[in-house]
């Protein structure tokens, strides 16, 4: 029975937080409710703010991004009641391309694709506009005329909607996000272009900047983009927010229930060096760099994907237990782990690149593509071994490894188990090389499936001989157990499951900058690779095979890598088999 204008008293009498009544962001029994207190309220710095209009702007809103990330995420959140109603949103579209209106109206619409209901669709295009950006990101006129069509939207929109519990007396701000799908190089102009001419006063307004990742290209670009946004008033977090689609991934969210809910003490415990010989972190991409070759080019592998999506796996996963679980918290978790991860060696990264697979035509080689440099060094591939350099991890190495045009599609995280140092039952030298036996290892899987794995080795059921092993997994699909429970009747439609972006734009309106990168984590992740990135364009990557499993060499230097770890640490290993089984780890 609790009522909207029951929580217009209890903000007003108490001060509570909007978590307490909006902790359900997915649509439910209740969402009618829910969606009434998400049309009215999002959560703002811990405060809870009132919502009078929400305007999403997207710059680049003609590029590949927005077509095929941007607009379709856009169009699930206004599906699923993120938007408030009655236009009280505005979504605009801001580039450089001549569309009309309904030429962008068309453009939105096929990028939401054929399946969308033709209803939402068309409510949605009722509050969509484009603004072009007549003479570039660098002329004023397209930002004043964008100013002027949200001015106009925002006083169109009533202060107060009593449909959906609003009093008169309480003063409603507007929320205005501007999202960048735009190369970084932008970024430091369309931020002062803003500022000057389509920046509110925060008096009646919340003015958030996202940008996409990468932000800058190196160490050196960042701290000079990050001044650059300080010297024009847009301090770190609460005027910026950098988007990494991977921060919304579910994975990440799992490991943090794994190492740190109150039923986790088991798994928890194999996140340390006493029990971990070293950790691989794989990102493998089936296809090539086709259709964004120039990008590529000149960023290549390890700004695209080691310098960001890994690290946000291995700081997921590495860190200490943050103090709480408040946005602040969970940052400084992050940052502090970061800043123990040791610069990249350039002895220790290994290269490669993608050439034509000579038995399939249509997977050509890196440089045959037309926005390719015919002579380029640009890597497609990377093996690259890190170190943590505090109590929990000093001595394991953490082996990173990523990749376009290789023989699967593939996202993991894998900790791999120091042997027993004075098993029990050794199994038979020959039998365990010949079933390849491991020591065990935990994985923790984004794609191809979401699942929890533990590899291990069993008695084989019925043999007399306790030491007849074989390997064992134990597999735990997070979806079959959460997110596809069918009830008895098997009609029950599974529970809806947000994409990375449309997760991270809620997050975003609702004002939760969690599951963003702050400028002072984005630079210390630059710093990891800055020695690395100083001599890249010297190193000549090894050639791989269009859909093999990248160089030849990887595999031999990678088990050299081990080798040498457990070497190192073989005189000071802190665990015995007397310790495990008296829990004292």
């Amino acid at each position: 029975n609790y009522t909207p204008n029951d929580l217009i008293d209890d903000v007003k009498k108490k001060g509570v937080q909007s978590s307490k009544y909006c902790s359900c962001r997915r649509p439910s029994s209740s969402s009618s409710f829910r969606k009434t207190i998400l049309f009215m309220a999002t959560f703002s710095r811990g405060k809870l703010t009132m919502v009078r209009h929400i305007s999403f702007v997207v710059f680049g809103a003609s590029g590949d991004l927005a077509r095929k990330k941007t607009f379709p995420a856009l169009y699930r959140l206004f599906d699923h009641g993120t938007f408030p109603p009655n236009k009280r949103a505005r979504i605009v579209g801001f580039a450089r391309s001549s569309f009309s209106r309904d030429e962008f109206h068309q453009r939105v619409r096929e990028s939401i694709g054929a399946d969308a209901d033709e209803k939402t669709v068309g409510k949605l295009l009722d509050v969509c506009d484009y603004v072009k950006a007549e003479e570039g990101y660098g002329s004023e006129q397209g930002y004043k005329q964008l100013n002027q069509l949200l001015e106009v939207a925002e006083k169109c929109s009533p202060h107060a909607d009593k449909s959906h519990g609003h009093r008169d007396e309480v003063r409603s701000k507007a929320l205005r996000i501007y999202y960048m799908a735009l190369p970084p190089n932008q970024y430091e102009l369309v931020a002062t272009m803003l500022r000057k001419y389509a920046w509110p006063s925060s008096d009646t307004h919340t003015t958030l900047l996202l940008l996409e990742k990468p932000y800058g290209s190196s160490l050196t670009t960042a701290c000079v983009l990050s001044r650059k946004l300080n010297s024009i008033g847009l301090s770190d977090q609460r005027d910026v927010r950098i988007v990494d689609h991977y921060l919304g991934k579910d994975i990440l969210r799992q490991i943090l229930a794994l190492r740190f809910s109150s039923a986790s003490l088991p798994l928890a415990t194999m996140f340390h060096r006493d029990v971990v010989s070293h950790v691989t972190l794989d990102f493998k991409e089936s296809f090539g760099a086709e259709g964004r070759g120039g990008y590529f080019d000149e960023f290549g592998i390890v700004r695209d994907v080691m310098e960001n999506h890994l690290m946000h796996l291995l700081a997921f996963s590495a860190m200490e237990k943050p103090s709480d679980m408040t946005p602040k918290a969970l940052v400084d978790a992050r940052l502090d782990l970061l800043r123990c991860v040791r610069s990249a060696s350039t002895d220790d990264v290994m290269l490669g690149q993608y050439v034509a697979n000579p038995s399939d035509p249509n997977k050509k080689g890196y440089q045959e593509d037309e926005a390719v440099k015919d002579d380029s060094k640009t890597p497609t591939y990377a093996c690259c071994r890190l170190f943590i350099d505090n109590a929990r991890w000093r001595g394991v190495p953490f082996i990173l490894q990523a990749g376009k045009g290789l023989d699967e599609d593939r996202v993991e995280l894998t900790l791999h188990f120091q042997p027993l140092p004075d098993p029990l039952l050794p199994p038979d030298e020959a039998l365990a090389s010949s079933l390849k036996l491991d020591h065990g290892r935990l994985v923790l899987q984004d794609k191809p499936d979401l699942r929890l794995e533990l590899h291990t080795a069993a008695k084989h059921t019925g043999a007399a001989n306790v030491k007849d092993l074989v390997p064992t997994t134990l597999v735990l699909r997070f979806r079959e157990l959460y997110g596809q429970q069918i009830g008895e009747n098997g009609n029950e439609a599974p529970p809806y499951e947000e994409s990375p972006y449309e997760f991270l734009f809620r997050e975003a309106m609702e004002g939760d900058d969690t599951w963003f990168v702050g400028k002072d984590e984005a630079e210390e992740q630059w710093r990891v690779w800055e020695k690395y990135l100083e001599v890249e364009g010297k190193k000549v990557p090894l050639n791989y095979v269009y859909g093999s499993s990248g160089p030849t060499e990887v595999e031999e230097l990678v088990e050299r890598w081990i080798n040498e770890a457990l070497s190192q640490r073989k005189e000071e290993l802190i665990y015995t088999s007397d310790s495990i089984m008296r829990n004292e780890l």
